[in-house]
């Protein structure tokens, strides 16, 4: 059990798969973090996570696998990397708090099923919550690793993309279609993950026709699984040189 008195100076704290007491958030609150992290822990009946005194330091927070229910992410605006994959936070909720940070880099919010939490109630979307979630999307242009796995937020979401700082995009089974995969920034993405998004041909096409633009695109993981692709435009993408150490993160179509 950690003191408040010591907690007060720790800055860095990971607490992964641990079970969190009343005591040990009661220490979390006083501390000025600067990194908390609290995979798939586990918490006292009705506890919830703590009104920080220092907000301003935490910019990292990790909480894969966590039961946020009572937390406020929306006071943490030097938040630089968040991780709420697989959580029990609804859209709803999360898009609304995250509406007042602007200094995000990484946003890890898959909502691919988890055991824990019904799946069902962690994918519906009104147009509030779009809204949003557009608005978050577009003004933390400093982002360089997106993860957003499992919202079916449609094509608009390409235009709220258009970031070129991207290094990592994750968006299996958002809606994209080809208007949303045609809009968005490939060319300094390392690995794009776009699966069961029913893409077409057309996009693929666009895809090869953009990088090859340049000399040596940064992409290398390419994840394309579940769309109607042919073998033809497959093999096409397949045949660019920069891929030849990357087929085998293309698909299985490759072979």
């Amino acid at each position: 059990m950690f003191s408040v008195p010591n907690f007060q100076h720790v800055r860095h704290v990971f607490c992964r798969r641990e079970h969190v007491t009343d005591n040990l958030l009661a220490a979390l609150q006083k501390a000025k973090l600067e990194t908390l992290d609290l995979t798939d822990a586990t918490f006292e009946a009705h506890c919830i996570l703590p009104a920080f005194e220092h907000p301003e330091s935490l910019t990292r927070l990790i909480l894969e696998r966590s039961d946020m229910t009572g937390f406020n992410i929306r006071p943490l605006v030097n938040l630089t990397h968040l991780n709420i994959n697989r959580c029990n936070l609804t859209p709803q909720d999360a898009w609304s708090q995250l509406t007042g940070l602007t200094q995000l880099r990484v946003l890890l919010f898959d909502q691919r099923r988890h055991r824990r939490y019904d799946h069902r109630r962690y994918c519906l979307y009104d147009d509030r919550t779009h809204a949003d979630c557009m608005q978050v999307l577009t003004q933390n242009t400093h982002l360089t690793e997106l993860n957003l796995n499992g919202h079916v937020l449609g094509p608009a979401v390409g235009n709220a993309l258009e970031n070129k700082n991207l290094r990592i995009l994750e968006l299996h089974a958002c809606g994209l279609g080809d208007a949303g995969f045609q809009k968005l920034a490939f060319l300094n993405l390392e690995k794009l993950v776009v699966s069961r998004n029913e893409l077409t041909e057309n996009s693929v096409t666009h895809l090869c026709s953009t990088l090859q633009q340049v000399n040596e695109p940064h992409l290398r993981h390419l994840d394309l699984g579940g769309n109607a692709l042919g073998d033809d435009v497959m093999l096409e993408l397949a045949a660019m040189t920069y891929f030849a150490m990357a087929r085998k993160s293309v698909g299985q179509r490759l072979k």
